[in-house]
């Protein structure tokens, strides 16, 4: 991963430490998955054809659609971190 890859997912270190159930997520898991998509890393078949099917072939939509999702994440994870309810 370059420099500018993994400072580009800085914020993830606080989505781990705080976000609840971290590692049992479905939405951390298709972030993941995303992220490797735009990243051009390796990405199995069944998940390159869930991309297409719901987010289309352009990138710029997938960058999009992990926006979103991790903008979700982040302020969750934030949320438990300050100890903030909605």
């Amino acid at each position: 991963m370059s420099n500018t890859t993994s400072n580009r997912y800085a914020y993830w270190d606080t989505i781990m430490e705080y976000l609840p159930y971290y590692h049992q997520r479905d939405d951390v898991l298709l972030s993941d998955i995303l992220a490797r998509y735009i990243d051009d890393e390796e990405v199995c078949e069944s998940d390159l054809k869930m991309i297409e099917l719901e987010y289309g072939s352009e990138k710029q939509a997938v960058k999009e659609a992990l926006f979103r999702l991790d903008t979700r994440l982040i302020i969750e994870a934030m949320r438990v971190m300050y100890d903030v309810k909605e």
